[in-house]
């Protein structure tokens, strides 16, 4: 498959990997060029955000990990999840018909606006040499045919939403919107698309709770800042920015 430029991306298949992501960081090490993709049959150590396991069983899930050299500044590094988030939801809605939420800071939801089921999740790793980004690692995991007990609760897949879904369709998709979405990214500077991003965000008006380690924050999500940040409206009406931590419902208001 060709981009823009007419560059071809060069699929690396495996059947079974500990993680396609560990399969990535190798040939990046050893010099894989821009626009190589680890996809897999199977991973048995996958790892998604804060070292949480990712494990899929044969042939249920896309499993892959593209290897870019986006000559991005290393100060919009953060960008990456963002514009690759809207490029797997994209890719979702070209071939299954529907358009997935996004739960910040990379998870993608099916189902309703506040109360939707994880169908996939995007880990992307930078190596950053002085102020550039060297290499990123895509790593995305989309849930297509999975009985709920290997998949877990509170999340989904889409054969349950959608006609008969094939890996090669999807995979297909997400590389032709990375090849959309991470271009632009490069071409404005890092500048995100905010607006698009706030059209699909998940619990976009909710009261929310962000945690990071012993640190809880509560207030009504309002969306996401200019540099990815996520922005909550305090009970005192203040607009407080977070740069990470984990996004949940927020807790329920006494009466």
């Amino acid at each position: 498959m060709n981009n823009a430029s007419g560059t071809a991306w060069v699929v690396e298949h495996r059947a079974v990997v500990s993680s396609t992501m560990d399969v990535a960081a190798e040939l990046a090490r050893a010099g894989a060029r821009d626009r190589t993709v680890v996809v897999a049959d199977e991973q048995t150590a996958g790892r998604g955000r804060a070292g949480r396991s990712w494990h899929a069983q044969m042939g249920t899930s896309l499993l892959m990990t593209a290897i870019l050299r986006p000559q991005l500044h290393a100060q919009a590094a953060g960008g990456m999840s963002i514009a690759v988030g809207l490029a797997v939801a994209d890719a979702i809605s070209d071939v299954c018909g529907i358009t997935p939420w996004l739960k910040w800071p990379n998870d993608l939801w099916i189902g309703s606006q506040e109360d939707g089921e994880k169908v996939a999740g995007v880990l992307i790793q930078n190596r950053v040499v002085g102020d550039q980004v060297e290499v990123a690692l895509v790593g995305i995991g989309v849930n297509i045919d999975a009985h709920a007990e290997e998949i877990g609760g509170g999340a989904t897949h889409l054969h349950a939403h959608a006609d008969a879904v094939t890996r090669d369709a999807l995979l297909e998709a997400v590389l032709r919107r990375i090849d959309e979405r991470v271009p632009t990214l490069v071409a404005n500077g890092g500048r995100l698309a905010v607006d698009e991003w706030n059209a699909r965000a998940a619990l976009l008006g909710h009261l929310v709770q962000v945690e990071d380690g012993e640190r809880a924050v509560t207030g009504t999500l309002t969306g996401l800042g200019e540099d990815g940040s996520l922005l909550l409206r305090s009970e005192a009406g203040e607009i407080v920015a977070l740069q990470v931590g984990d996004l949940t419902r927020g807790p329920r208001r006494r009466s």
